[in-house]
């Protein structure tokens, strides 16, 4: 392997710009990784194929940065404690060549994505040419996120390679302009909208509890659907005026409802962010999504297609609002963590449409590598088979439990295109197996038992090994020999009470006694009704009235 690079510092200040709500969330988080690793390091591979001048490449990847400003800055700490992004007048392009072998390059661009981009220090993007044979090149861009999201990055492709043949380009729209849109929102209008979406929720939704303090790189699991499905998918959207994104995200919320026991879920999502009334939004690079929080609600009555439409309704109102921080919504809702899990719709397919040839050179692929710091990020790419993409950090999630949440996630979408009309209970989240073990599996309890009853097994069990250990609660250890006597000194009590067999005896105590206590009163000859205290009242009364128990054994 060979190598040279070309290092370089930046020089002089041309302009400070203020940060986007997302810039402002990702330099948190990389400043809370600074002894390890970020996962905002972002990686674009590009193959090139033909007779490639390398040295016109590097200058096309120098006029790329001259040309675009906010791709050269530094992020950098005002005295007042506020982030500013630094624009300095001109800064080297971080740029190396290497020459490697095809078994080299996986190891090289991990290797490469593991090198961190210190957000303090211009520019967070570098360049590597790998030369793979005469006219073989891969060329690695890495980029802090900071930078870049996923539609600048086919831009960005798009002008390094007009660069590259030298021909003229139009002016660039100006990043500014967005940021002075941005400033000019009616943040008080926003905060409202955001405060009455929110209303009533009770708490935030943890599909993986609370996330470690550690920066752990996910691990990922991928899933195409079938093309019929897919078709299926498309035909529900346009018969009932619902995006793709929509049933994604609504049969996700259903997925994550059913296993965190809730029916007012909360999902992260990542938003465009680029207002369509800004002229030249479309064309400009730079950091516009947003993460902002997706409140699904499952009425168990509601008719599916009605909850997604209720979903869809939603989003469209808070869409002018979408540009405020993720921290200071979390802040409106007064819960702090809303969600543990992300979702991200891309519908700018990276590979699809490749930059025409240049002077013999083609481009005749590329590769995005990207993730996120959530224990759970879901993307969905549409196409001829829709494309599902689900990172997952393995301290929090194991692999099998991951792809199991892919199986219900396919199974969901398939059952919503199989009864959009059903209602949501009806919405089965099992997949085969997991139905399989629940009903059949966990059932499979016949076994040969003695012709006797519990309580005299319990005795027959206390001759034999009175010493032993029976009980282990609150604490304590209770032997055999112990339970049997506590249960004789109830039964005692019950029979004084007048308790006779047949009758029925109400147990509210708590777990370490009511094992005992359950022995005590099958001793008496009684039927036990269990009761929790901590249940609503009306179903404790609910239970009493409907068993007419004769007596109460309780602490108080």
């Amino acid at each position: 392997m060979t190598a040279t690079a070309t290092p370089g510092q930046a020089s002089g200040i041309a302009d400070i710009l203020s940060l986007t709500p997302l810039q402002e969330g990702l330099l948190f988080h990389a400043h809370l990784a600074a002894d390890g690793p970020d996962v905002y390091t972002g990686q674009l591979t590009v193959a090139l194929d033909g007779p490639l001048d390398a040295e016109r490449l590097r200058a096309a990847g120098q006029a790329l940065l001259h040309r675009r400003p906010n791709l050269r800055v530094a992020f950098r700490r005002r005295r007042n404690g506020q982030f500013v992004a630094v624009v300095p007048r001109d800064v080297p392009l971080p740029w190396a060549t290497v020459t490697l072998t095809e078994d080299d390059l996986p190891g090289f661009l991990d290797t490469d994505l593991a090198t961190r981009l210190d957000p303090a220090v211009a520019p967070l993007l570098r360049m590597t040419l790998i030369r793979l044979g005469p006219h073989r090149h891969r060329l690695v861009i890495t980029h802090h996120h900071l930078l870049l999201d996923g539609w600048s990055v086919p831009l960005l492709l798009d002008e390094l390679i007009a660069l590259y043949r030298g021909g003229q380009l139009p002016e660039p729209a100006d990043f500014r302009d967005y940021l002075a849109w941005t400033a000019a929102q009616d943040r008080p209008a926003a905060e409202a909208a955001w405060r009455e979406a929110l209303a009533g929720l009770d708490g935030p939704t943890l599909l993986a509890g609370r996330q470690q303090a550690d920066v752990v790189v996910p691990e990922r699991l991928v899933r195409d659907l079938p093309v019929e499905l897919t078709g299926r998918l498309t035909a529900l959207g346009r018969a009932r005026g619902l995006t793709l994104n929509t049933v994604v995200q609504g049969a996700w919320g259903i997925v994550v409802g059913a296993l965190t026991g809730r029916d007012d879920v909360v999902v992260g999502a990542t938003v465009a962010g680029r207002p369509p009334d800004l002229p030249g939004a479309d064309t400009m690079i730079g950091l516009f999504i947003n993460t902002i929080p997706v409140r699904v609600t499952l009425d168990p009555a509601a008719p599916v297609a009605t909850a997604l439409r209720r979903l869809q309704d939603g989003q469209v109102r808070l869409m002018e609002h979408q540009h405020l921080g993720l921290a200071e919504i979390q802040r409106l809702a007064g819960h702090g963590e809303l969600f543990d899990t992300l979702t991200v719709f891309e519908n700018y397919p990276l590979g699809e449409s490749l930059p025409a040839p240049a002077d013999g050179v083609r481009v005749t692929g590329a590769a995005v590598r990207d993730c996120a710091h959530y224990p759970l990020t879901l993307t969905a790419r549409p196409g001829h088979r829709l494309h599902l993409d689900l990172e997952y950090r393995a301290d929090l999630i194991d692999r099998d439990a991951a792809g199991t949440l892919l199986d219900r996630l396919a199974l969901v979408l398939t059952r919503i295109c199989d009864a959009p009309d059903a209602p949501l209970a009806a919405v089965d989240v099992l997949t085969p197996a997991e139905r399989d073990r629940v009903l059949h599996g966990a059932n499979d309890t016949t076994r040969p038992v003695p012709s006797s009853t519990v309580s005299a097994l319990f005795h027959e069990q206390a001759a034999r090994t009175p010493t032993a250990v029976a009980l282990v609660a609150d604490g304590r250890e209770w032997t055999f020999a112990e339970v049997e006597r506590w249960a004789a000194g109830l039964a005692g009590v019950l029979r004084e009470r007048g308790v006779t067999p047949g009758d029925r005896v109400a147990i509210a105590l708590p777990r370490a006694l009511t094992v005992p206590a359950v022995f005590g009163v099958l001793d008496s000859g009684a039927a036990y009704l269990p009761l929790d205290v901590y249940q609503p009242a009306d179903r404790v009364a609910a239970m009493l009235d409907d068993a007419r128990p004769a007596i109460l054994v309780t602490t108080g």
